[in-house]
């Protein structure tokens, strides 16, 4: 059960936080949390009104622990927000309803995702068995290897007005592969093809072997695995440097690379996003990803004030203008932000073509996460 740290002038939020299933520790407004009340917290929920306590609550559970996400129900005035320097703090501005208060408190204590590396599951799995070698013909064809698409001509590329909902479908509209998907498992993703024809001709090698009685065909089936997963960056490091590649093609301060996982949207990585917003998870019923599911790819936001009920608790909803783009398909939301002009229409069109042509390494790295998941049992 998550614990949270209430420091609130209403009592309703003892008892709402009770009734989303929290363990809380309820102080009045204007006390300052101990060290033994940090123990085990997942989260602090501050509501006390006045900026200059808060301010100072703040920096008094600062000095007991530097980093538990704090949550404040403030104003939108710049000293507000100059609360969230610290990269653990977020100011949120009612009105927000208690169930996004509670959602976001839950994603601050998330179970904790699997940290193994494929090739640490595999060497665990092949513990034992004789190395194998890759020769020539184990390798997959190069037909089999995933090619970037071809970059539509500039006069052919997608132009969206920029407006804070859904791009209109009048506009022209994106390739017929960029429309939305909702969130789920990828299907005929390249690895597991690739994959597949690998762990079929890992067992037919290895079926003549087992007959001769010098070894089991998933053994070699799962050292094949490995040596074709070797090159393979983590879900992470293919994040980052998908955020790096948005950030060449448009002018932002910050992006945020999200990825589905167990029916939610989880921040795999990114550039300029704040440690708290790294623990932030979206899920379907969410008003940003609610969007982007009725049909098309791309939100944009010129103007987050007139949205910050809806954005709240959304990674990077800090920033004055954000683009939420997801491609069909994919596992994978871009979220990009800056602090000023709202973006323009062949921007838009420049980050969805940059997804398109960038995003397969993060797939295909996701899809290896979720193969050694499955082997994780054998650790």
């Amino acid at each position: 059960m998550s614990r949270v740290v209430s420091v609130s002038r209403r009592a309703t939020h003892l008892i709402e936080l009770q009734r989303q299933g929290f363990e809380v520790l309820d102080l009045p407004s204007g006390s300052v949390p101990r060290e033994q009340d940090m123990d085990d917290t997942t989260a602090v929920l501050l509501d006390v009104g006045d900026l200059e306590k808060t301010a100072s609550t703040v920096r008094a559970i600062r000095t007991l622990d530097p980093t538990v996400p704090v949550v404040v129900l403030g104003g939108s005035e710049e000293d507000w927000t100059a609360l969230e320097s610290d990269g653990h703090t977020l100011v949120v501005v009612p009105p927000v309803s208690f169930e996004q208060v509670a959602a976001a408190l839950r994603s601050l204590d998330p179970p904790s995702p699997s940290t193994v590396s494929v090739e640490t599951v595999l060497e665990a799995v092949t513990l034992g068995a004789p190395e194998v070698g890759q020769s020539d013909t184990d390798q997959a064809d190069a037909s089999d290897e995933p090619s970037d698409r071809e970059s539509a001509d500039a006069s052919e590329r997608a132009k969206f007005p920029v407006v804070d909902q859904p791009v209109s479908k009048d506009a022209a509209g994106p390739p017929a592969d960029a429309s939305v998907r909702t969130a789920g498992p990828t299907t005929g993703a390249p690895i597991q093809r690739r994959l597949n024809q690998i762990l079929a001709r890992g067992a037919h090698r290895s079926a003549t072997v087992t007959a001769a009685g010098e070894g089991q065909d998933w053994r070699d089936a799962a050292g094949l695995v490995l040596n074709a997963v070797a090159d393979l960056p983590s879900p992470a490091e293919a994040s980052d440097s998908l955020a790096h590649a948005l950030l060449d093609v448009v002018a932002a301060d910050a992006v945020a690379i999200l990825v589905s996982d167990d029916d939610r949207w989880r921040v795999s990585g990114g550039v300029g996003v704040r440690p708290i917003e790294t623990r932030l998870t979206l899920a379907a019923e969410d008003w940003l990803i609610s969007e982007l599911q009725l049909g098309l790819p791309v939100v944009a936001i010129p103007d987050t004030d007139a949205r910050r009920a809806e954005l709240a608790f959304t990674p990077l909803a800090r920033q004055t203008s954000l683009l939420g783009a997801l491609l069909s398909d994919s596992q994978v939301l871009a979220i990009v932000g800056r602090n000023s002009a709202p973006f323009e229409s062949d921007e838009v069109a420049d980050v969805l073509e940059c997804l398109r042509r960038r995003v397969c390494a993060l797939t295909e790295a996701l899809d290896a996460r979720d193969v050694a998941r499955r082997l994780a049992r054998f650790l």
